[in-house]
């Protein structure tokens, strides 16, 4: 085969190939360049607990390096030496057969850009980071601002993003490149049924997961299009930490199919079938899920949350908006979302297919995203290396903010002679154990979402369900969790029903 003599492209997955948007987008983007004779590998690290590897090859041609026998990094103290190693071993290997730097694309953890960090302390020739920003949240923006003296270029993925990132980093604006998604755009959109006298096909295909993508409104929307009568099949396929509360969500609920991930054909076909995608996210950076069902001429009907989607999604032509707020409960949401679908039911549905469509074909195609990265690859391999103080640490925690012991400290004197549960068993609480060991108020249990820890120990308090929380006897529950807060703020109501107070630590 001939190799392409450019830079190549490193991307680190520290998810593995676990179900998601910033998965799938790896897997093509490397796929394409190896096509093109452009080098392309994969770090390939384990996939979380209650996530299974997604059922997928990978594309011919791309090198990948299989991490998934090492610990997972983002762990509380998680030693990356072994890590190191092997991306350095993956980023010689590239190097040498193209003859090029190689541009290494850490992603999603701080720990995973700390051995970017190393490599660029030891060996800062053939490395050049490219710092990708998935999605609006505070912690991607720390992690980037952290780890400013190494990253080349900040790669945007929507319009919001490279704004945001230019006000960040004001004097690094000229390296912020914006690089929408691209995905594989059919030469047609498949032709489907008409809609009458059948039920509307709706389907979410995605992470399991109620933090971010707000999983258990799906369930609330169906029965509330029931309560409206409108005839209705929702299908959801993935996996994720919220499987648990989700089919306890959809207990008794006839119109709503649960199916496993699937391979990319499977989701093919699901989206031919299916007339609208819906999506109840609190946030994104630009759906790759959205941007696979348009392509589909499936048509979007999403939240309007601060990301990509209004870049992609015109509303009442080739897509709808609902309107709710970060913290709205799932009842809100499912009932703005039913005014969307009653929308799209009203207008012309096989117009908006076709739309929805030519938007994924003029704009978001697999190809031109595919033109954008070479041409930032190609920027930087000829640009001198960055390279990493050696003073200064390479690990990084964004966990706990500087003022996080203290408001910590002044809360649990407020609750002294209370039974506190503390939400999360994380790096946010490994990091205030003194604190919470050294509590005036009684600290009876903690609570997580992840099943796998319940019936674990911390501080020698049980690690028990949040719907398990009163049977400890507690009178109170804090929320461990700085970056996470605002999304479990939004849950509090699964503690108050249990008669309950809930407390959050930052403004």
């Amino acid at each position: 085969m001939h190799c392409h003599m450019g830079c190549p492209l490193l991307i680190a997955l520290p998810h593995g190939l676990n179900v998601s948007g910033v998965t799938m987008w790896a897997i093509r983007l490397a796929g394409t360049l190896a096509e093109r004779g452009r080098g392309a590998g994969l770090l390939l690290h384990g996939e979380p607990p209650g996530h299974d590897r997604l059922p997928i090859e990978l594309p011919h041609g791309v090198r990948w390096f299989d991490l998934s026998g090492l610990p997972p990094i983002g762990g509380a103290d998680a030693d990356l030496t072994p890590h190191a190693e092997v991306y350095r071993e993956a980023v010689g290997r590239l190097a040498d057969r193209h003859g090029a730097p190689v541009a290494l694309s850490p992603n999603l953890l701080g720990d995973c850009y700390g051995i970017a960090a190393a490599l660029c302390r030891t060996e800062p020739g053939p490395v050049r980071v490219l710092g990708w920003n998935h999605s609006p949240i505070a912690y991607n923006d720390r992690v980037l601002a952290h780890y400013k003296p190494v990253i080349s270029r900040f790669v945007a993925v929507s319009d919001r993003i490279e704004k945001s990132l230019r006000r960040l980093l004001p004097d690094r604006a000229a390296d912020v490149v914006n690089v929408p998604y691209g995905v594989r755009v059919p030469a047609a959109p498949p032709r489907r049924p008409a809609l009458r006298g059948r039920p509307v096909r709706l389907l979410y295909t995605g992470r399991i997961d109620h933090r971010e993508k707000r999983i258990l409104a799906l369930p609330a929307l169906s029965r509330e299009l029931g309560r409206r009568g409108i005839d209705h099949e929702l299908t959801i396929i993935g996996d994720g930490p919220a499987e648990g509360e989700l089919e306890a969500a959809s207990a008794g609920l006839e119109t709503v199919r649960r199916l496993p991930p699937a391979p990319p054909g499977e989701i093919d076909r699901l989206l031919d079938a299916s007339d609208a995608l819906v999506l109840a996210s609190r946030y994104e950076g630009l759906s790759v899920s959205m941007l696979e069902a348009m392509a589909r001429g499936c048509v979007p009907i999403v939240t309007r949350v601060p990301s990509g989607v209004g870049q992609a999604v015109e509303e009442g032509r080739n897509g709808e908006l609902a309107d709710c707020g970060l913290q709205d409960d799932e009842d809100t949401v499912a009932a703005v979302l039913a005014d969307a679908v009653q929308r799209f039911l009203s207008r012309d549905p096989p117009a908006m297919s076709e739309s929805a469509w030519r938007t994924a074909r003029d704009r978001f195609s697999l190809s031109r995203h595919a033109d954008a990265v070479e041409r930032v690859l190609d920027a930087v391999a000829v640009e001198p290396p960055r390279a990493w103080p050696v003073d200064a640490s390479c690990g990084f925690d964004a966990s706990v903010p500087p003022e996080g012991p203290d408001r910590l400290a002044t809360l649990l004197h407020r609750l002294r002679g209370r039974r506190v549960v503390i939400h999360g068993t994380g790096r946010h609480t490994h990091r205030l154990i003194e604190v919470l060991t050294g509590s005036p108020a009684q600290i009876v249990a903690f609570t997580d979402p992840d099943r796998q820890r319940h019936g674990e120990t911390l501080c020698d308090r049980p690690i028990v369900a949040p719907g398990d929380a009163a049977a400890t006897g507690a009178t109170d529950v804090v929320i461990s969790s700085w970056i996470n807060q605002q999304a479990i703020w939004g849950r509090r109501a699964e503690y108050e029903t249990q008669g309950l107070s809930v407390h959050r630590l930052y403004e």
